[in-house]
């Protein structure tokens, strides 16, 4: 049997000008510009050197972007919840994303406006924060909703 494991924390990066270091040796490194308004998941943490370090990462399946520095980065904790079978609807607020508190480069659907009464049924359920966000489909489309916009 195969161990998944999940997330500790979903991260954005506060400023564009922060380092993001290939390994925690802390030698090479670039700019982390190309990755604002994305959202990553965080799996492993290292203390180096007195800091504490985070490894981004877009999915579960992909490779690492790079290290962070704690001091560059928005951490929120994340935890799996018990998924239930209630069925929402759209409330006609706010957005959807690729990623539970997805950033502006996550958005699936910018507004919802366009589904609302429209009926969703969670597949996932996480609490990121203080926030709770279901994972459902949206058409055919895998999309992370936050539950204060469905009813």
């Amino acid at each position: 049997m195969i161990a998944i494991v999940q997330p500790i924390y979903v991260a954005k990066i506060k400023r564009a000008n922060e380092p993001i270091w290939k390994d925690l040796i802390c030698q090479n490194s670039y700019q982390s510009e190309d990755y604002m308004g994305e959202c990553f998941y965080v799996y492993e943490e290292r203390v180096h050197q007195g800091n504490r370090f985070f490894s981004l990462q877009r999915t579960m399946i992909s490779e690492p972007i790079g290290w962070m520095n704690e001091k560059s980065l928005m951490l929120s904790a994340y935890v799996e919840l018990p998924n239930s079978e209630h069925i929402y609807h759209f409330s006609g607020t706010g957005m959807c994303y690729t990623h539970p508190n997805g950033g502006r480069m996550d958005q699936l659907y910018p507004a919802l406006h366009i589904f609302e009464g429209q009926a969703f049924l969670p597949l996932e359920t996480v609490k990121v924060g203080n926030n709770i966000w279901h994972r459902g489909k949206i058409g055919d489309t895998s999309a992370w909703v936050q539950s204060s916009h469905l009813i």
